[in-house]
């Protein structure tokens, strides 16, 4: 039922999603040296402390220094299948092969496969290959369930065996050194009590956890601090300032570092210790492997422990230098692709489109970087997720989000999640059909999430203005106090800065940002919720489109090393077909609502219906297999059980709105509500009347089209369609799909 992206939609979806064309212009954090076209980073005092943009080059394979798998052995292992067979078993022995070997390339032929188990890729310098997403597809029968549903794994996880953990690299593993003096933001350089462990060449994990005072700041002492080094098996290692880092020179006591260290360290706080990744040996990181050119199409399950959908993608974990390239992954059941506990990660060009699950507890995830650092996600595209790109927890640190398209994410949005996550940037950022992007202070909701965001980047963010579920369709800004944020060039979406919050983690204090060329900081609110703060975002450009350079990331690598983005490379010099990222537009007439086979508006499920699904596809109840709407008819739901939230329409511009309507037993009638819905308490109000209608006498096992007329509406605006059953409890289900606003000609 997926249709391809028609070609003469090409000019629209260009209209919608980029920002419309305006004149070029420089931030005053970066301009442009005409001599030497480098783009230069100034500093600015901020109350008498210095403010300059991050380097946020430091991110990805290599550092972005070097190709995606050049590192890989030319040695060929091919996996021998007829189209539609089980491939596990192969797959997993010329792993094994190529691992035994001393590394080689995994390669899979066009064609679909089917691909019912885990598999793992436990070694260093092992890329898996098909030959294209466009040529190789996996597709994951409904009975697949991992090895073991209550942890992270992948259909593919890339790093370790299946059923292992070893996220305990910096946290379990020997002390070579300890740091005796403070350690500056974006240092290069940490000085030690003693060398004489530590060479060139060596890779160290620099370390320093949570101190109560921090856990009080930022958390009123939720978070799991301690004073000093803690045990090995004791301590949280998610709340923790870790940094992978290979060394360059000794000289003394003095130790030079790769790339920088985003956040000032102090050890009069907590101590500060260089550890041995590898020391002891099951703390190795696995390095220069990855998977590219493949499709991996789940079926919808409930294996999970708690009847959910059980699955990942692709999982990255506890690796260094890793890729995911060209793969696209369909109807995930927890999370697309996701990286955790590992470093100096690429994840590019691929595609993460429709959930099993958008409920909570990390279902629904697209792109998810989880106490993970000095990763990039380049060119890739999250459709019909409950968050598109997200990063998570405290170790997290300078991730970057770059060049990357983000729609119709339900409910949520992008943005960071739980914890410090250090110097995140969204750059170059487009976001669109309702999806938002947060770096806010979020109280204790999630079990305690508190600060989600230390410092940070939001360049060149492009929205279209469509309305989504709570902060969908706007940016929102209130990272942690202790490091400045940047928000440079935001076009087609409002911005918005928070103020105090209360006690649920909702803002209490929205204060719109103003659109301006100019500098601007906002004055809030006063903070009453640890951690808040306020003035530490220096606002440029709002409302204004052209900032350039186009990426900060691009233009800060070039700077740094002379050259691109790296891209992949291939196993043997060969370069796989690599098919386009394309959104699922609605070629029909009017404008679409919902339509769970081609893109449209925000879809918002209400906790109250707790049996309801925005991507039903229950045997019999929809014709081809399509998804649908479900309401569930287990109670009288008049809380709506779903809302279906789009672009602002007028009724006088409107012919009639459309619908399909299917039921599944006798008697049961459809409550919809035609209005507009503030999602938040602290949306903007909009007073506009509401349209009730029932629609009754509807036929069973089969399906019925609506028409409802424009003139019937009430109010001068609307961007909400609210859906209730109507009826006494029951089994069965009433299904909707098709919604569209058919425009006057």
């Amino acid at each position: 039922m997926r249709s391809a992206w028609p070609a003469r939609q090409l000019a629209g979806i260009l209209l919608l999603l980029i920002a419309a064309s305006a004149a070029a212009w420089e931030s005053q954090w970066l301009t442009l040296d005409e001599q030497t076209g480098a783009w230069i980073r100034n500093t600015h005092s901020v109350a008498d402390v210095p403010w300059a943009l991050p380097d946020i080059s430091y991110a990805g394979y290599a550092l972005g220094a070097q190709a995606l798998g050049h590192r890989v052995p030319c040695e060929v292992f091919e996996i021998d299948a007829q189209a539609g067979e089980a491939i596990g078993d192969k797959l997993q022995a010329a792993i094994a092969a190529a691992g035994r070997a001393g590394g080689g390339v995994v390669r899979i032929p066009a064609g679909e496969f089917v691909l019912g188990r885990s598999v793992a890729v436990p070694h260093s310098q092992v890329s898996i290959e098909g030959v294209g997403s466009g040529k190789t597809l996996l597709r994951v029968p409904a009975s697949y369930t991992p090895t073991d549903p209550d942890s992270d794994e992948g259909l593919l996880t890339l790093g370790r065996t299946l059923g292992a953990w070893r996220q305990g690299w910096w946290s379990r593993t020997r002390i070579l050194a300890r740091v005796g003096k403070p350690v500056a933001e974006g240092a290069h350089e940490v000085t030690v009590a003693d060398a004489d462990a530590l060479t060139a060449g060596q890779w160290v994990a620099v370390v320093q956890y949570a101190w109560p005072a921090l856990s009080q700041q930022h958390s009123g002492g939720r978070w799991a601090s301690t004073e000093g080094v803690p045990d090995d098996k004791a301590a949280d290692r998610q709340f923790a300032f870790v940094y992978l880092r290979q060394i360059r020179q000794v000289t003394g006591r003095r130790v030079s570092l790769d790339a920088p260290i985003p956040t000032a360290l102090d050890p009069a706080n907590n101590p500060i210790v260089l550890r041995a990744p590898g020391q002891p040996a099951w703390t190795t990181l696995q390095s220069s492997s990855g998977i590219s050119g493949m499709h991996i199409v789940f079926e919808d399950n409930a294996n999970g422990p708690d009847g959910r959908p059980a699955g990942v993608g692709v999982l990255v974990d506890s690796m260094r230098d890793a890729w995911v390239h060209d793969v696209h992954v369909s109807n995930f059941p927890r999370h697309g692709i996701r990286v955790t506990h590992a470093a100096r990660v690429t994840v590019s060009d691929s595609a993460v489109v429709d959930m099993q699950d958008d409920g909570s507890g990390g279902y629904g995830y697209g792109f998810t970087a989880f106490a993970s650092q000095n990763i990039l996600f380049w060119n890739n595209h999250a459709e019909e997720t409950r968050h598109g790109f997200l990063v998570q927890r405290m170790p997290s640190s300078n991730v970057v989000f770059a060049n990357n398209r983000s729609l119709a994410a339900r409910v949520m949005g992008d943005g960071s999640h739980f914890g410090l996550a250090q110097h995140t940037a969204f750059d170059a950022h487009t976001v669109g059909y309702g999806t938002g992007l947060r770096l806010i202070y979020r109280g204790p909701k999630s079990g305690g999430a508190h600060e989600t965001a230390l410092g940070g980047v939001v360049w060149n963010l492009q929205g279209d203005g469509r309305p989504g579920g709570y902060y969908g369709g706007a940016l929102l800004m209130n990272p942690a106090a202790g490091t400045p944020a940047f928000v440079a060039g935001v076009s087609g979406m409002p911005v918005y800065d928070l103020g105090s919050t209360r006690g649920n983690g909702d803002p209490k204090h929205i204060v719109p940002v103003a659109p301006s060329p100019a500098k601007q900081w906002i004055e809030a609110e006063a903070s009453v919720s640890p951690g808040s703060a306020n003035r530490n975002v220096a606002y440029e450009g709002i409302g204004r489109a052209g900032l350039q350079p186009q990426s900060l990331y691009q233009a800060q690598l070039k700077a740094r090393s002379g050259g691109a983005v790296a891209r992949f490379q291939g196993g043997c010099g060969i370069q796989p077909y690599q098919r386009r990222i394309k959104p699922r537009l609605y070629p029909g007439p009017g404008q679409l609502l919902f339509n769970s086979d081609h893109l449209a508006g925000t879809v918002i499920v209400s906790p109250r219906c707790i049996q309801c699904d925005a991507d039903s596809n229950r045997q019999n109840a929809t014709d081809g297999g399509a998804e649908s709407l479900e309401l569930q008819l287990a109670g009288k739901n008049w809380t709506p059980g779903a809302h279906v939230r789009g672009a602002w329409l007028q009724p006088r511009q409107l012919e009639a709105l459309h619908l399909r309507v299917f039921s599944t037993r006798e008697g049961q009638a459809l409550r919809l509500t035609v209005g507009a819905l503030r999602i938040e308490q602290w949306a903007p109000a909009q007073q506009h009347g509401e349209t009730h209608i029932i629609l009754d006498d509807l036929p069973v096992g089969r399906w019925k089209t609506v028409v409802i007329p424009a003139q019937t509406l009430q109010g001068p605006a609307f961007n909400t369609m609210s859906f209730s059953s109507v009826g006494q409890a029951s089994t069965g289900a009433i299904y909707i799909d098709d919604v569209i606003a058919l425009k006057r000609h």
